[in-house]
This record gives structure tokens, C-alpha cells and sequence, in this order.
């Protein structure tokens, strides 16, 4: 009996098949991803016809290629004129369709013919509807990205691999271990920085591929660590041993690539509002610019094993009249940099970049930074309907080609109004605050960014002069500590021993403006400018001179300047602790201040 039926089930499964044996596999795909919406004349798709309806003239359907299904409507001269009608089963070849993104998409049949006229029951490829083969999984249930919460205890998403960095090898208290940092992406647009832990990079390191698609289940969410992380999301994947990442079937594959979704949404910021973004919790941004200066390549040396790094500046402009420098580093430099330098104005996206404080606002790449280039006249002919050209880009060509030329610009630290604190001739694009509030009751976590801010008046109050200087390696560059051995100056971190050491100042400090008080630490060039000495003078004044060294320290009091404070929170003895840093310290500059409040009140000085 068992094989009777077997026979039977097979007898069924090769009738069903009859009907589909020239379906051809992904068409529904190949039409939803069709250029401009229409598919080449020679691309001649089979593809089973569903729930055919002809009622009041209307010659509707749904397409079937055995794996996937969509909508379709015929149009009435496709027909013959006394034979309107499709047997709901049949097979039909297509030889002219269109696709038309409403309704959620549908295709519009223009010219068919028939394969088998008859109707069957609706072909199915085996292993379709959910069932697994091997490493590839057809179709599951998933959510997007941005509903994931860590209080989900079960989960399954969809997403494509975008940025897999390299593996890296860690050691604690249980042994060594590798891991393996991803980011996914949803047909939302929606990112997440994933981790892989030991078991788990072991099992998939060397299987994910960036850019396809897969299923991802049974990990953990917890906050993102925003020191670490660039992805703009308030959660972050962790993965271990237990949780499943599978492969999505071929045609989901297809059909992701061919519609262009699983694309990682941009966060464009024009160059008029990077300054908000300096310190900011969200560092990063996608920028899309006109390049109007490309310099040529140099190097700097890695401090930790003197190696060369590639660089290369670059000076964008945008709708907003403002400039910015950015800089490339790496491939970015060398490759795509070259490649600029041949162009005139051509116009980039770049996506992940830092915005850092360096000459007021500027920009740097990153290891997972992307550049794309386009030319600035294709550019600007180019229309959002084609879709090879993204709609940002032809804005900011067309721009460039009529106002570019004639246009006025500022740098973005000037755009943005930010008032001019000297330290090396840099802009400080902070804020300014009281010491009071710069110091809120509530401490945040030792994994938070430290905060930033100008302080425009505070005076000295108590220094501590029990610890003003350390003493440091003679090197020029070299600040690390040295200890001292029978008459010589021995360093640790480098290993060597000096005849003679160079002290500089570490100093703490009490300070107050009108708001309150605060103790901070300054540091060398601050504590020149503070007594009018270097720390090894100060020692000689301590050893032999010992009244000119307290008069020193006693006309420091009372001594008022503006600020440049960088507010860190370290833990200690599993307690939080706020330490306030000087990053800079000078003579308040009263017409500069005068202005600032001036324009606070909107009046241009």
C-alpha cells in the first residue's frame, strides 16, 4: 500500500509539473527589477497565469513562477478579439511587459502567447514555501530592524550584510576568543551593528559574504555603545553559539539586487549643519558635495609601529554655500583620491564619515567609509526615473552647473557663527556653558563620549601644589613617564634609559566662574601660561629658591581666562567619577565675547 501511494503522489507531482516544465525560475523577480521598468524585448519570461478574471473588461491575473507571485492586468489588444480569456493554470510566454511600482507593483501584460492553454493546479517549486535546504533557507517570517527590542525574547530578521570587518583575537579571565563585528541592513533601510563571539565566528566567519542576504535569529540586543559604534541605532546584535544566520534563497537574492532594496538608507547632513554634529552622540554622517580641490597625496607616521598612512584632503562645497575639508585615508586616498584628481567638480557621495573639531568642523573617512563619484554634467542631465543617478546627487550637480561659479563661500565653522578660541590657530565650535552646567547632578555612564565646552570667564581659586609636574623622556614628541634608577631615567614604555629627564606640568586645580566652582586637571602649555615657567624652572625654584616659589603660586590665584573644558567619566572601584580636563586655556579676548553676546541677541558686530 505504502508504495501504491508513493506511486500515486508521484504520478500527481509529474501531472503538475507537465503544465510548468518551461516556467522560468525568478521571472517575477527579473520583471519587479527591470530597468526603467521594461523588460528587454528578448527576455522572454514563462510563467503560470493565477486567478484570471475578465469580468467587465478588466483582464486581471496574478503571475505564479512557482517560487514567487505578483499582480498583473492584460491589456485588452493582447488578446485575440473573439478569445479574451486565460484558463487559471495555463502557462503563458511573455514577450512584452512593463512594470509599473504602484499598488505595490504590478505587471502589465502587453504581449503573450501561449505555452500550455490549459489549466492546472498551481505549480510549485519543490522545497518553496519556508522548507530549508542546506545553508539556504526560500521564505521565512522576519520583522524590521527599527521594531527589535532587547525585551523580544524570540526573533527573525531579514537583512543583507553590508560591513563585515576583519576578525579580531581577544584574551580574559577565560582564555582567548575571536571575534567578529557585521553590520545588517533591512529592505527598510534600517542598519545594526552586529557581534559574533567565539562559537559562532567560528561557524560563520568564513561563510558571510557581504552583500547577500540572509536570515538572522535567536541573538540578543542590548544598547549600543555609542564609543564604538557608527551605526545609527539605539540597539546593537549580539551573537553566540545558539543563534542562527542562514542564507536567503537565490531568487530572494535576485530579487533584493534587482529592486535595489536592502540598501542602507542615507543620513545626509549638509555642510551647513556639520558643526552641530562636532561631540555630538551621532559623530557620523552620509554627505553628498561638489569636490572644488583635490591636493596631492602624503603620508604620516602610525605612532604605534611607525608605519606610513596614506592621506589625501579634499575641499567639498554644497547648497549651502559653506566648504569643508575632508580627509581620505588608505585605498579612499590613494585609489578614489587619484581618480578625482583627474575630474573637474565632480560630485561624491561618501558615506559614514566623522565630523571632527579639527579647524573648526572638518571630516575624515573611516575604515567602513564608501565612496561613490559622478560627473558633474552627467550629473546634471541626468532624471531620478533612469535611477542610475540618486536624486540627491542631481540636485546638488544641477546646482553646482547654475549658481557653483558665482557662489560665496564660507568655511562651515564660519557658516555656522562660531566664535574664534585660538589653540593653534584652530576654531573651537562649542558651546558655551557655566561650569555649573557643564557639571550635571546625574553622571553618566564611563561609556558615554566625553562632553565639550567653552567656558568664557573663570578664575583660579586653589592650586595643589604637592603634585605640579611629572617627570618625562627628553625626546622631543615623547611625553611618557620615566622613573628614576640609580642617577638615570629609566622609561617603560619604550625601554630605554636617559641621562636626564624633562619635567611637565600636571596640575589640579580649582577654578570658579559666577555659576560655581570646579577642580580640573591642566596641563603643560597651560601651566606655562599660568606661572610664566616651565616645569623644570619651577623645580630649580623649589629646590634653591624656595619664597620666589611660593610668590609664583600665590600671583597665579585670582588669574582669570577663558576655558576649553572636556568632561570624561572613568569608573573607579565600581563607582562612576566626573573628571574635568583643560584642553586649552587663554586670555579672554573681550571683543570676541562682546561679539558672541552681541549676536546672541541677533545683532551683527
Amino acid at each position: 500500500e505504502r508504495l501504491l501511494l508513493e506511486h500515486h503522489h508521484h504520478q500527481e507531482y509529474l501531472l503538475k509539473m507537465s503544465s510548468a516544465v518551461a516556467v522560468t525560475p525568478g521571472a517575477v523577480a527579473k520583471i519587479r527589477g527591470a530597468k526603467g521598468g521594461v523588460v528587454p524585448s528578448g527576455d522572454d519570461l514563462n510563467v503560470q497565469v493565477l486567478e484570471f478574471d475578465g469580468s467587465n473588461d478588466a483582464f486581471r491575473g496574478v503571475l505564479n513562477d512557482g517560487t514567487n507571485k505578483m499582480k498583473c492586468t492584460f491589456a485588452k489588444d493582447a488578446f485575440a478579439k473573439d478569445a479574451r480569456v486565460v484558463n487559471s493554470g495555463a502557462v503563458v510566454k511573455l514577450t512584452d511587459v512593463v512594470f509599473e511600482n504602484t499598488n505595490g507593483g504590478e505587471a502589465l501584460v502587453r504581449k503573450f502567447s501561449f505555452v500550455n492553454e490549459n489549466g492546472s493546479p498551481e505549480f510549485k517549486t519543490p522545497g518553496a514555501g519556508g522548507k530549508t535546504v542546506p545553508g539556504v533557507v526560500n521564505s521565512r517570517r522576519s520583522q524590521p530592524i527599527a521594531s527589535l527590542n532587547p525585551y523580544q525574547p524570540q526573533w527573525t530578521i531579514k537583512a543583507k550584510l553590508v560591513v563585515k570587518q576583519n576578525t579580531r583575537t581577544y584574551r580574559n579571565a577565560r582564555g582567548e576568543g575571536k571575534v567578529l563585528t557585521v553590520e545588517f541592513v533591512d529592505s527598510e533601510g534600517t542598519a545594526i551593528q552586529a557581534t559574533l563571539w567565539r562559537e559562532a565566528v567560528e561557524r560563520y566567519e568564513n561563510v558571510l559574504e557581504v552583500g547577500k542576504l540572509y536570515y538572522v535569529s535567536k541573538g540578543s540586543l542590548r544598547p549600543a555603545n555609542r564609543q564604538y559604534s557608527t551605526v545609527n541605532n539605539d540597539y546593537e546584535m549580539s551573537l553566540d553559539g545558539k543563534s542562527e544566520i542562514v542564507e536567503a534563497s537565490e531568487e530572494e537574492q535576485l530579487e533584493s539586487s534587482a529592486k535595489k532594496i536592502f540598501e542602507k538608507a542615507f543620513e545626509f547632513v549638509s555642510i551647513g549643519n556639520l558643526a552641530k554634529r562636532v561631540n555630538s552622540k551621532k559623530p557620523t554622517c552620509d554627505v553628498c558635495a561638489v569636490v572644488k580641490s583635490v591636493a596631492d597625496l602624503s603620508a604620516v607616521k602610525r605612532k604605534s609601529d611607525n608605519s606610513e598612512i596614506q592621506k589625501r584632503e579634499l575641499t567639498l562645497c554644497d547648497e549651502s554655500s559653506n566648504t569643508v575639508q575632508l580627509t581620505l585615508w588608505n585605498a579612499l586616498a590613494t585609489e578614489q583620491g587619484e581618480k578625482l584628481k583627474e575630474m573637474t567638480n565632480p560630485v561624491i557621495i561618501v558615506r559614514s564619515v566623522r565630523v571632527t573639531e579639527y579647524d573648526g568642523v572638518s571630516l575624515g573617512t573611516l575604515g567602513k567609509s564608501e565612496m561613490q563619484i559622478f560627473e558633474l554634467d552627467e550629473a546634471a542631465k541626468a532624471s531620478v526615473e533612469e535611477g542610475d543617478v540618486p536624486e540627491k546627487v542631481i540636485e546638488t550637480a544641477k546646482w553646482f552647473k547654475e549658481n557653483g561659479e558665482t557662489a560665496t563661500f564660507k568655511t562651515a565653522a564660519e557658516g555656522a557663527g562660531l566664535s574664534v578660541q585660538q589653540r593653534g590657530g584652530k576654531l573651537a565650535p562649542l558651546e558655551r556653558q557655566t561650569l555649573v552646567d557643564f557639571q550635571p547632578e546625574e553622571i553618566p555612564s564611563a561609556s558615554d563620549k566625553p562632553n565639550m565646552c567653552i567656558v568664557p570667564r573663570a578664575s583660579i581659586l586653589i592650586i595643589k601644589d604637592t603634585t605640579l609636574w611629572y617627570c618625562a623622556t627628553p625626546e622631543e614628541g615623547n611625553n611618557a613617564k620615566v622613573e628614576e634608577e640609580n642617577g638615570q631615567w629609566y622609561c617603560a614604555k619604550n625601554q630605554k634609559t636617559y641621562s636626564t629627564c624633562k619635567r611637565r606640568y600636571i596640575i589640579s586645580a580649582k577654578v570658579a566662574d559666577e555659576s560655581g566652582n570646579c577642580w580640573l586637571t591642566m596641563f603643560n602649555d597651560d601651566g606655562e601660561k599660568l606661572f610664566g615657567y616651565t616645569a623644570d624652572e619651577m623645580h630649580q625654584f623649589r629646590e634653591n629658591d624656595s619664597d620666589k616659589f611660593e610668590n609664583i603660586l600665590k600671583e597665579a590665584l585670582f588669574k582669570s581666562f577663558t576655558f576649553k573644558l572636556k568632561s570624561k567619566v572613568e569608573e573607579y572601584n565600581n563607582e562612576n567619577r566626573r573628571r574635568v580636563l583643560t584642553m586649552s586655556m587663554n586670555p579672554i579676548d573681550f571683543a570676541a565675547e562682546s561679539r558672541s553676546l552681541l549676536s546672541k541677541m541677533g545683532i551683527e558686530a
